[in-house]
């Protein structure tokens, strides 16, 4: 981790959580969270499986169009 924010909403009684980390990929990072019950409102990172998935339908597209 390389920052935590905190934040406390009055209204909703919530405490909002921002962690800075200097991983690339986060899906076990956010997996973790999902299993203990917290509720992620954003996520910013890369996934190499949508990465990958892009190059192959791009590919797979070329192909068709040949």
């Amino acid at each position: 981790m390389l920052s935590v924010f905190t934040y406390k909403n009055p209204e909703a009684n919530d405490l909002l959580v921002t962690i800075k980390t200097n991983r690339v990929e986060l899906n076990a990072v956010l997996q973790t969270f999902y299993r203990y019950n917290y509720n992620v409102v954003a996520s910013y990172h890369t996934d190499a499986f949508g990465d990958d998935l892009k190059a192959r339908y791009d590919l797979f597209m070329n192909y068709i169009n040949m």
